[in-house]
C-alpha cells in the first residue's frame, strides 16, 4: 500500500468511525513510515518536552529508546548503557520528584518461559541530540507469584512509586503490581483476575476464529495525569477503567464495566503502544507497523478534575 493510498483509506475510515456524544474521536496525528520506528511496542510523552514522544522497539532490536514528534518524524536515538533489550514491549514517563523517568519494560514472554523478567529506570535525556548513551538508574527484577507471564502493557502510578502491570494471554487478564524502591529482586504482588475485560463474542469468533483469540489481548496501558482513570489497549479497543476517590485499582476494575473507545481496525493492524501526553488532553495510540497512522483521541477536561 502506497503512503498516499493509505492516507486517503484512513480519512475515509477515521470518518466512518462511531462514538458516542461524549467520546472522544479518533483523529490522525500523522503517518509512521521511519523503518527505524518500525516495531514500536511502547511510548511515553516526554515530562521535559510537549513536543517528544520517547518510543522503545520489540525484542531483536537494539537496547535504545528513540524520540520522535507526535507526528512520527524521529529525532534521536538513544542508546540505553547496561541494558538488554529481550523483549521491549511497554514504556512509561513518571516524575515523583526526583526529575522524569522513564521505565523500560522488558516483560514479553511469549512462550511463558523467563525465569524472570526487567524494567529498567533511566533518567530522561534530552532529545536534542546532545546524548548519544545514557546508564541505566536502576534495574528491577521481579517474577510474578503464579508462574511466568507473557506481559506488554505496564504504566507507573502518578502519585506513588508503584508499578502496574496487565498480563496478555491469560483469561481474564490479570492485575499485578510492583514496588519501584525495592533494592533487590522481588516477587510481584497478584491483585486481582480482570473478569470485566471484553471476551471473544461468538459472532467474533464466526467472523475469523483465529484474530478473535487476539482482538482483545492487553498490549499496552497509561495512566492519567491525577491516577483517576487507566486506560489499556488492546488490539480492537481501548478499555477506560475510571476510579473513584479512595477506591483502590483491585476495586474499581472489578465493580465496574470499563468505557470502551473502539479503534479504527484494521488500519491500525497490531495496536501496541499507547501514551497520555503530560496535560492529559490528548492519548496517541502507535501500531507496531509501518507505515502506520498514528492515531490521537483529544481529550475534554472534566468537572472536578482535581481530587
Amino acid at each position: 500500500m502506497t503512503l498516499r493510498v493509505l492516507i486517503g483509506t484512513l480519512i475515509w475510515a477515521l470518518g466512518g468511525v462511531g462514538v458516542a456524544a461524549d467520546d472522544p474521536a479518533a483523529q490522525i496525528a500523522g503517518i509512521l513510515t521511519d523503518s527505524r520506528l518500525g516495531e514500536a511496542s511502547g511510548a511515553a510523552y516526554s515530562r521535559l518536552s510537549d513536543d517528544i514522544v520517547w518510543v522503545v522497539n520489540d525484542s531483536g532490536n537494539p537496547a535504545e529508546i528513540l524520540a520522535m514528534s507526535p507526528s512520527g518524524a524521529l529525532q534521536a536515538q538513544i542508546q540505553v548503557s547496561g541494558a538488554k533489550n529481550q523483549d521491549w514491549e511497554d514504556l512509561a514517563s513518571y516524575d515523583h520528584g526526583a526529575g522524569p523517568f522513564l521505565a523500560i519494560a522488558d516483560i514479553g514472554d511469549n512462550e511463558g518461559k523467563r525465569a524472570q523478567v526487567s524494567v529498567y529506570l533511566v533518567k530522561e535525556p534530552p532529545a536534542d541530540g546532545s546524548v548519544s548513551a545514557i546508564p541505566v538508574h536502576k534495574q528491577l527484577v521481579f517474577t510474578y507469584p503464579d508462574g511466568a507471564h507473557d506481559v506488554e502493557a505496564l504504566s507507573i502510578d502518578p502519585h506513588r512509586p508503584r508499578a502496574y502491570l496487565v498480563s496478555k494471554r491469560t483469561t481474564p487478564p490479570a492485575l499485578y503490581s510492583i514496588d519501584l524502591r525495592v533494592p533487590g529482586p522481588q516477587i510481584a504482588r497478584l491483585l486481582t483476575p480482570l473478569p470485566r475485560m471484553p471476551k471473544a463474542t461468538a459472532a467474533e469468533r464466526k467472523i475469523d476464529a483465529r484474530y478473535a483469540r487476539y482482538r482483545h489481548q492487553p498490549t499496552a496501558m497509561d495512566f492519567s495525569c491525577d491516577g483517576r482513570e487507566l486506560w489499556i489497549l488492546t488490539y480492537s479497543s481501548v478499555q477506560r477503567f475510571i476510579r473513584h476517590p479512595g477506591e483502590s485499582w483491585s476495586r474499581a476494575m472489578t465493580r465496574r464495566n470499563p468505557l470502551t473507545l473502539a479503534l479504527p481496525v484494521p488500519l491500525v493492524p497490531q495496536a501496541e503502544a499507547l501514551a497520555f501526553n503530560r496535560q492529559c488532553s490528548e492519548v496517541l495510540v502507535l501500531s507496531e507497523k509501518t507505515p502506520g497512522p498514528i492515531v490521537r483521541y483529544e481529550l475534554k477536561a472534566r468537572d472536578g478534575d482535581s481530587d
